[in-house]
Order: structure tokens, then C-alpha cells, then sequence
């Protein structure tokens, strides 16, 4: 991973923590239509 994507992720991976610990669930549903996943990244 590029050194931007690990600063983003340095911001983003703990509020997404927070939220899962209170019981909102992230995944595949809460992408916009029309989304496209780059990269090779993939939504699970």
C-alpha cells in the first residue's frame, strides 16, 4: 500500500472500529450504485 492510502486508513480504521463496536454494520449495501471498486481492491 501506497504511503497515502496507509495515512488514510491511519484516520479512518479507528472511527470505523468505533462504529462497529456499536453495532453498525459496514459492507457492500452502504456503496452508492454505480460505485466501481479500483485498484483491485474488492468489497466484501
Amino acid at each position: 500500500m501506497c504511503a497515502p492510502g496507509k495515512q488514510v486508513l491511519a484516520v479512518t480504521e479507528p472511527e470505523t472500529a468505533k462504529l462497529r463496536e456499536t453495532g453498525v454494520q459496514l459492507g457492500p449495501w452502504c456503496a452508492p450504485k454505480g460505485y466501481r471498486v479500483k485498484s483491485g481492491a474488492q468489497l466484501h
